[in-house]
């Protein structure tokens, strides 16, 4: 039996295709697996324009689901618009 997680970028100050790249990812897993780990490399994109600090969201969720009460919410904080810094709040 196996698991599916979707993990979904949703732009706040932060704009898609300029500060970062959109994904819609579905993670699939064993049931008996208590921890899984997913990079997301080359999320952040860097660009010499000076900004202020940017946001976006990672959503978790269940395929299907319909209910916010079954997703969970990342919101990640781009420093200074550069592509090596970034601090989320679960």
């Amino acid at each position: 039996m196996f698991h599916s997680l979707v993990l979904t970028t949703i732009p706040e100050s932060a704009r898609p295709g300029q500060d970062f790249n959109s994904i819609t990812r579905t993670l699939t897993f064993p049931a008996n697996v208590a921890t899984i780990t997913e990079e997301l490399e080359n999320l952040i994109r860097d660009d010499a324009d000076p900004e202020d600090d940017e946001t976006f969201r990672i959503e978790i969720t269940k395929p299907g689901s319909v209910s916010d009460e079954e997703s969970t919410v990342l919101h990640v904080t781009i420093l200074d618009d550069d592509g090596k810094y970034c601090r989320s709040v679960a």
